[in-house]
């Protein structure tokens, strides 16, 4: 295998490997990422988004809370927090995984989080935490919220 000396390397060749599929090349050379730049946050993001894919969510969520730790901007934190909870709903962590997110977002408001937070919402059958993710949701993009309840409400009759 290369051995790479630079973070762009390992990006770059990371990234080609999660556009092409190639989930456990990813992750392996993810490995290899952290181990060379262990305060590089993408190194931990990368590791993060590749040991998901694999299945290996409780790896997945411990590398994405490694990323919230090295995270610098609110985007950051928030994408991060993202992939963190989304580890902590395939854990069943619901919780965790709800209250890491709604702290990173620091009282913002976007789509693809209040999506996320109606959820974990869901899955904890916190009904009224729902009903405010979704009128949250309706407020930002409407067609999305109104998808969002049909893809709900047909896994309700099919359920």
């Amino acid at each position: 295998m290369v051995e790479f000396s630079k973070p762009e390397a390992y990006l770059k060749q990371i990234a080609v490997y999660l556009k092409e599929g190639m989930d456990q090349q990813a992750y392996s050379l993810s490995g290899d990422f952290v181990k060379k730049f262990p305060s590089e946050l993408l190194s931990h993001v990368l590791i993060a988004e590749s040991a998901f894919r694999i299945g290996r969510y409780q790896e997945s969520k411990v590398q994405a809370q490694k990323a919230i730790r090295l995270a610098q901007s609110e985007s950051d934190i928030r994408f991060c927090a993202l992939v963190f909870s989304t580890a902590c709903f395939q854990l069943k962590d619901y919780i965790e995984g709800y209250n890491t997110l709604k702290s990173a977002m620091k009282g913002k408001f976007l789509p693809e989080v209040e999506e996320a937070l109606l959820i974990l919402s869901l899955a904890m059958a916190d009904e009224q935490k729902a009903l405010h993710h979704m009128k949250n949701l309706m407020v930002l993009n409407r067609a999305r919220a109104l998808d969002f309840m049909k893809i709900y409400a047909d896994g309700l009759a099919h359920g």
